[in-house]
């Protein structure tokens, strides 16, 4: 009952950090970001402490291999942290490029998000090995390629909007 109990907190937990993170992907410099922000950061704390939490409750039940891939992912899910530590850091300090950086630090905690939400995915629907590597591949060129257009669109000047002629 507690692994469940983790895994969805885990779980949950990671779908509104990436829908969070996304509406902060395609407007970094809204100022209703402050609040998005702080909930993305926070969902994404929630969800990797949990993910910490289920590996170490299973650690003692779990096979050489999967105490391998399961210590892999904590790794990630530390790597994750700090990426985001970076991007809350770069956004409330703003220096010249911190656009640019944001994202970058962002779109890698979402394309990591979304890998994992596809690599489940076809594990849960016990597709083959061969459907499994290509969900995490189609994963990571989707979310690469809507990283790119983010960092993209905040390196255009921003245009001030014309004044209404009386």
């Amino acid at each position: 009952m507690i692994q469940l109990v983790l895994i969805v907190v885990h779980a949950g937990a990671a779908v509104v950090a990436f829908a969070v993170g996304t509406t902060l992907l395609f407007s970094p410099r809204s100022s209703a970001n402050v609040a998005r922000l702080r909930t993305y950061a926070i969902a994404m704390a929630v969800s990797m402490a949990a993910l910490f939490t289920v590996v170490a409750y299973d650690w003692t039940a779990l096979s050489p291999p999967k105490r391998v891939v399961f210590a892999g992912l904590a790794v990630l899910g530390v790597v994750l942290i700090v990426r985001t530590l970076l991007a809350v850091r770069l956004a409330q300090a703003r220096p010249a490029d911190w656009a640019e950086r944001f994202l970058a630090h962002l779109g890698f905690v979402l394309i990591s998000l979304f890998d994992g939400f596809c690599i489940v995915l076809a594990f849960d629907l016990r597709l083959p090995v061969w459907a499994i590597v290509g969900a995490g591949v189609v994963g990571v060129l989707a979310g690469v390629f809507a990283t790119k257009v983010a960092i993209r669109r905040a390196s255009e000047p921003i245009v001030p909007a014309r004044q209404k002629m009386s």
